[in-house]
């Protein structure tokens, strides 16, 4: 029977070694990335761009993609075709270079088995020449059409797949996309999540003469959003000497800008 330190030193040096190999795996990600936590990485892979937005829209392919229809009409960047699922919500994509020895399919096995155990319902996926519908059906035409941001076009050279799935949520549904190539020995993996929902309204701010009368009694100023004055200087009106309260409206008045310099930006609150 093993003593308990002999254990015990044992687990403390698997866990520093599978802690260190973690790192060492992640240490070459893009900075400030992140996978997403429905869909993960592929094991030893590593992020080399990443990209999110709380609210944007989003085309992802649902169906063969007839590149050289586009092509004929010079409008290789028209979304509008039956082909595109158009979606709303946040998105995030992150681009995978995948380790030395691995086949695109075998990437995307195991993405497609992790995303259906999560409880995604594949909704289309293709394989090469059946990804496309049209005279063209070249591999990489279908990285420059899904992995947009992507400027070298041998990433997805050949054995390109395609998959689009997606989960049902009480309150949204949750899109992924995982596309893959190869280049050579190089394996590349590109994800596509999309977290349909309403976007954020009441987002602008207008500040009214009561609102500007009431913050400036309760705390003594006022804020006033995205103005900025230059070369502008107050004087003081004249006005005859009154042993009352002026109103609101009339300390409003009782100053008068000498500038007409005024430009109404985005820009932090300026506190008058």
């Amino acid at each position: 029977m093993m003593r308990p330190n002999f254990m015990c030193t044992c687990m403390s040096v698997c866990v520093s070694a599978w802690l260190a190999m973690t790192a060492a795996t992640w240490a070459a990600d893009e900075p400030g990335s992140a996978d997403h936590s429905l869909v993960g990485r592929y094991a030893g892979s590593s992020i080399v761009f990443y990209k999110t937005s709380d609210f944007d829209e989003v085309f992802l392919l649902q169906a063969p993609h007839d590149y050289a229809a586009l092509l004929g009409r010079d409008a290789v960047d028209d979304r509008s075709g039956e082909d595109w699922l158009k979606l709303e919500g946040r998105v995030s994509k992150i681009r995978y270079e995948i380790p030395a020895g691995r086949s695109s399919l075998e990437v995307m096995r195991n993405y497609e088995n992790a995303l259906k155990g999560k409880g995604f319902a594949v909704l289309f996926n293709c394989a090469d020449r059946t990804c496309f519908s049209g005279k063209l059906q070249d591999p990489y035409l279908l990285g420059q059409q899904v992995d947009r941001d992507n400027v070298d076009s041998t990433l997805y050279f050949d054995h390109v797949r395609y998959v689009l799935a997606k989960l049902d949520m009480p309150d949204s549904s949750i899109y992924a996309v995982v596309l893959t190539g190869e280049d050579q020995q190089r394996v590349t993996a590109f994800v596509t999540v999309v977290e349909a929902n309403a976007m954020k309204g009441d987002m602008i701010a207008f500040v009214d003469a009561r609102s500007m009368e009431q913050a400036n009694a309760q705390s003594g100023k006022i804020n006033i959003y995205g103005i900025i004055t230059t070369r502008t200087r107050c004087v003081p009106s004249r006005s005859r000497p009154s042993t009352r309260s002026p109103s609101y409206s009339e300390r409003t008045q009782s100053f008068a800008s000498t500038s007409s310099d005024i430009w109404i930006t985005a820009a932090p609150p300026t506190t008058i």
